[in-house]
């Protein structure tokens, strides 16, 4: 560039080139700022090839979304060789790569106040139908106030005039921005050093920001905000290196760690180091695997929101109250099998129908052995088998009667299995019996039969019709039908007294 002045302005020196334009570092000696100086100003100048079409949509971008956080474009002008050129009004501090490359760390501060303020200049802009297309940290720089600001147009797009919230939200464009945006934050929220309690924080942030499923949300803008400051309280930027004893000290400070005359550390970093008294090396490798074990911890726990975000609340209440019934159900179920009077009734049955299986052919001739029916006299069964009723119905009967009486007892349905054949009258009569006095009724006394009352009154083949003397004020006496098959006797029906 020999050229030492370019439309009226003083050349200084040259700031960026790039095929099709050059950007040139001018001042207005004719305006000063008030300490004397004067102003400066930044002249972009295009090359013939450019197309014309591309420097108007370039001014038409920087005028349209021109406001707090970007580059003010003040003229057009033309250069001594007739081509166009754009004159930006210019304040800078340097870059944003240049900070994070001087700085060997920022404080959590610092990157609020950074990334704030670039968040609220891609909203403003955004909402102004703009698009700025490119977004890295040479094109974001700061003015003298440390304020950082977007520097470039030559990418920008004009999407629409004043967009709604829900076409920024589906723009590709727009989404594309965020999205740079986002891989901006990340590179300098990784050069802050942050206290203890501020990890988890900045580590959700991190995570919620390297999504880009976040970037497409309706309240992107109110969820960054809210999770920025999260982490704690903005303060004005430094561009000025801190001298390397505070950046030593200082790390050291936040963990409570004292230094020794010759630097060494001869404590802890943190309290459970001092309490179990690791090396300085070791504690270091547990904090860096206790520190990637909370940036998973909040991944996951983001990736749960996510997962479970589209469900709506009332869904999970009904699956709730589903768990917690099935939970009560099976409770109660293992609440019954564990009751000590059915678990009893349950191992007697067990045992009685393994004797009966191994006393079928006993049976057959005429009875159990004495021994097998002492044992059985013994354990106090009260299941009936073939073997155990005679042959003539009023001593089956009163074997039935005592069986059935002990099955009510217990109030077991699987018990009168050996008294009634399943499905018949008198089975049913007793099951209903049974159940009435699980639901807390009281058992009617005239349900259980006096044997010594009964008396024979018809006989028809391997059939027996029973009568039990009526009390008096009883209209009709009770009756009971005994029937006889391969199994042996058997109670068929029976009717109470009325």
């Amino acid at each position: 560039m020999n050229e030492k002045a370019i439309a009226g302005y003083r050349t200084i020196r040259s700031l960026n080139e790039r095929p099709g334009s050059h950007t040139i570092l001018v001042s207005d000696a004719r305006s000063t700022m008030n300490d004397g100086t004067a102003e400066l100003r930044a002249v972009k100048r295009f090359s013939g090839d450019v197309a014309v079409s591309s420097i108007l949509r370039e001014i038409d971008c920087a005028v349209t979304a021109q406001g707090e956080f970007v580059c003010a474009l003040d003229d057009v002008v033309a250069a001594s060789d007739g081509s166009p050129a754009i004159v930006f009004s210019w304040q800078t501090a340097g870059t944003l790569r240049r900070l994070l490359r001087e700085r060997e760390s920022l404080r959590p501060g610092e990157a609020i106040t950074i990334l704030a303020a670039l968040s609220a200049g891609i909203s403003r802009v955004h909402r102004t139908g703009i698009a700025l297309g490119s977004i890295t940290v040479d094109r974001i720089h700061f003015d003298a106030a440390g304020c950082p600001f977007f520097s470039e147009w030559e990418d920008a797009r004009h999407r629409a005039d004043a967009p709604t919230p829900t076409k920024i939200q589906h723009d590709p464009v727009f989404l594309a921005d965020r999205s740079q945006l986002a891989a901006v934050a990340l590179s300098v929220l990784a050069a802050v050093s942050a206290e203890r309690q501020d990890e988890h924080c900045m580590a959700e942030l991190k995570v919620w920001l390297d999504d880009p499923h976040e970037h497409a949300a309706a309240d992107w803008e109110l969820e960054w905000e809210r999770r920025l400051f999260s982490i704690g309280a903005p303060e004005p930027v430094s561009f000025t290196p801190e001298p390397e004893s505070n950046l030593r000290e200082v790390p050291l400070a936040r963990v409570g760690r004292t230094l020794g005359p010759a630097g060494a550390s001869n404590e802890a970093r943190s309290e459970w180091g001092a309490f179990f008294a690791l090396p300085v090396g070791i504690e270091h490798s547990v904090d860096e695997i206790l520190c990637r074990l909370r940036r998973l911890g909040a991944r996951c726990n983001v990736s749960v929101r996510q997962w479970c975000a589209p469900v709506r609340k009332r869904t999970w209440s009904v699956a709730a109250a589903g768990l917690i019934a099935l939970v009560l159900a099976a409770a109660l179920a293992l609440a019954v099998e564990d009751d000590p009077n059915e678990g009893a009734g349950s191992l007697t049955e067990t045992s009685s129908s393994s004797v009966a299986d191994e006393s079928v052919d006993s049976s057959a001739a005429g009875g159990l052995s004495q021994n097998e029916h002492s044992k059985q006299q013994a354990s106090g069964s009260s299941v009936v088998r073939n073997g155990d009723l005679s042959a003539e119905p009023d001593e089956a009967l009163q074997t039935l009667i005592a069986t059935r009486a002990r099955c009510i007892r217990d109030l077991s349905i699987e018990c009168l299995e050996v008294v009634s054949q399943p499905n018949s009258p008198a089975f049913d009569a007793d099951a209903k019996l049974i159940a009435a006095v699980l639901e807390g009724q009281e058992l009617d006394p005239t349900s259980l039969f006096e044997l010594s009352s009964a008396q024979q009154v018809q006989t028809l083949g391997n059939s027996v019709l029973f009568e039990f003397e009526a009390a008096e004020g009883i209209s009709k006496p009770a009756s009971l039908l005994l029937v006889k098959g391969e199994a042996g006797w058997r109670i068929r029906s029976y009717t109470l007294p009325e």
